[in-house]
């Protein structure tokens, strides 16, 4: 009896001496995740307090996955320690809408600690705010998406971004998402910003040259794609300063940097919806915060394979460039009543 008992105090004893890395304290060292704060939809702020009497910690993060338990082989930010603390900020990676686990770490002699686990949701990608004092009436494509629209003017425009995945006549326009594929395409495709879906109902679908010069069309029945010329008819019709403040959503939802001139008095409510560039891959973010996509809206004219970019880097107006050839490009399109 006494050898058993001998033997089960000595395997205690064992087991409860070992060390592992993935607990919140470990040789009187213990970190503390803070509460994320500043939660977007594509990222958030979090860090650690630290309390340590014998270690000396140089670097700490905040790791996160949407499984629980994350680690550092998962995704994490790394950040420098100062007075025993840290914050980091994600993203702008994450996907709306989503549910993510997070917890502090900090590296030492003795390993990696973790601190305790919370979890948030992100936000879901936010709606284009409309112009209030407007009268905006309806029209849904072949999908079933509906779209407000607005009358500037004579032209009749949809007030916000195609989102169709058929041709008018039905046919399916194929999702490319790899860059490769999408660069060697010589027919019509279309994806999401970042091949996210949920990026679509608020930001449209981006398509290459080639959809939207096919002849099935893009549009739904009774519209078009605009045209060059109706874009300058827009711009002429707006007066001869301001037409992007005029064209502009309000505020820094979409944009994410204030452009103080901008009244959306036209109704147009354009948004930055990204782009798909020459190489496949898309357009930099503007910034980290409220999943800012880029600081132009780039649109497709048909007829002349011309985008337009209501810019303010452009006297706050419009900039009409042609494609050099790069049929590749993944812009948005903005459609207008027949």
């Amino acid at each position: 009896m006494k050898k058993t008992f001998l033997f089960l105090t000595i395997v205690s004893l064992l087991f409860g001496c070992s060390s592992d890395n993935n607990n919140s304290s470990n040789n009187n060292n213990v970190i503390t995740t803070i509460n994320p704060t500043n939660i977007t939809s594509t990222s958030f702020n979090s860090g650690g307090n630290i309390t340590t009497n014998n270690e000396n910690f140089l670097i700490g993060g905040i790791c996160w996955n949407t499984t629980p338990n994350p680690t550092i082989t998962d995704n994490k930010t790394i950040n420098t320690i100062t007075n025993n603390s840290f914050i980091g900020v994600t993203g702008p990676t994450l996907n709306p809408n989503t549910i993510y686990y997070l917890r502090a770490y900090v590296q030492g002699s003795s390993g990696t600690l973790y601190g305790n686990e919370i979890n948030i949701t992100t936000n879901a990608v936010p709606q284009p705010i409309l112009n209030s004092n407007l009268s905006y009436g309806a029209v849904s494509d072949i999908d079933g998406n509906n779209y407000p629209t607005i009358q500037i003017c004579s032209q009749i425009w949809m007030a916000k971004n195609l989102n169709t995945s058929k041709y008018k006549n039905g046919d399916l326009i194929p999702q490319i998402q790899d860059p490769i594929q999408w660069v060697n395409l010589t027919t019509g495709a279309w994806c999401y910003y970042k091949n996210e879906s949920s990026n679509g109902p608020v930001y449209g679908k981006l398509y290459n040259w080639y959809a939207v010069n096919d002849s099935r069309g893009l549009a739904p029945s009774g519209w078009h794609i605009a045209t060059q010329q109706e874009y300058i008819s827009l711009n002429n019709c707006l007066g001869i300063s301001l037409q992007g403040c005029k064209l502009r959503e309000i505020g820094t939802l979409h944009w994410g940097i204030s452009y103080s001139c901008s009244t959306n008095e036209s109704g147009f409510t354009a948004i930055p919806a990204g782009q798909r560039l020459w190489n496949g891959q898309f357009s930099a973010l503007a910034s980290l915060e409220n999943g800012n996509i880029s600081t132009s809206a780039p649109f497709w004219a048909g007829g002349g394979g011309i985008a337009i970019l209501p810019s303010s880097s452009i006297n706050d107006g419009f900039q009409i460039s042609g494609t050099n050839g790069n049929l590749q490009l993944g812009y948005s399109v903005r459609c207008i009543k027949n």
